[in-house]
């Protein structure tokens, strides 16, 4: 399948996988410092709230994942070509696995830049040991429910706008109070998914060209 995009997709798409594979790998500053950015807040505020998320012991590192948005980073920049095609820019030939794996790491980006940050627990592997110890799985359940152990404290470093909106409180995908990163990251994902996709920023919505069925 071929997509169609506009320079600022096709950006998104550069600048979201290096951050989102460093993720997987346990280390959150990158993706924290693009979302105080976004925000225009502090990176110390990045820092403190990537050692606080650090520091609570009840996600591991997930090499596997890093290595797949490694390739897929490797993918979108060598099949990519220029075209002339208004408003579109850039198109990107893509294989059925990695047009999957892109939508939802698009989906998992947008939801975390909007303040989602339960899916931080959502999407990192869980220590072995945690299936076997009771009270591991106590603390994973307060972390990824209610934001305990010091998560909505790194939330509310991240995102001040909605500190009093509550662990799974926030803005909704078409706020404008929701950085620009996220929606487009969400226009992406719902064109990728071949579903309805809500117009939430200024961007025209990216094109799926599907490989044509041989008769």
């Amino acid at each position: 399948m071929t997509v169609l995009l506009t320079l600022k997709q096709y950006n998104l798409v550069q600048k979201m996988l290096p951050p989102m594979e460093k993720l997987y790998q346990n280390d959150f500053i990158p993706l924290f410092r693009l979302i105080a950015d976004d925000y225009h807040i502090e990176d110390k505020a990045a820092e403190r709230a990537a050692a606080i998320i650090s520091n609570i012991s009840v996600i591991v590192s997930s090499p596997r994942k890093a290595a797949r948005l490694c390739s897929l980073a490797s993918t979108w920049s060598s099949k990519a070509t220029v075209v002339q095609d208004e408003p579109f820019t850039y198109e990107v030939k893509l294989e059925e696995p990695e047009r999957c794996l892109l939508a939802q790491t698009l989906d998992a980006f947008s939801r975390i830049v909007m303040g989602q940050m339960h899916i931080l627990f959502e999407i990192m592997d869980i220590p072995e040991s945690t299936q076997e110890n009771q009270h591991a799985l106590d603390m994973y359940h307060d972390v990824y429910w209610y934001g305990q152990y010091g998560a909505k404290e790194a939330r509310d470093l991240l995102f001040p706008a909605i500190r009093d909106f509550g662990w799974n409180g926030g803005y909704g995908i078409a706020s404008r109070e929701v950085a620009e990163d996220a929606r487009l990251a969400y226009q992406l994902v719902k064109a990728l998914r071949r579903e309805y996709v809500l117009p939430v920023t200024d961007e025209p919505i990216a094109q799926i060209i599907d490989k044509p069925q041989l008769v």
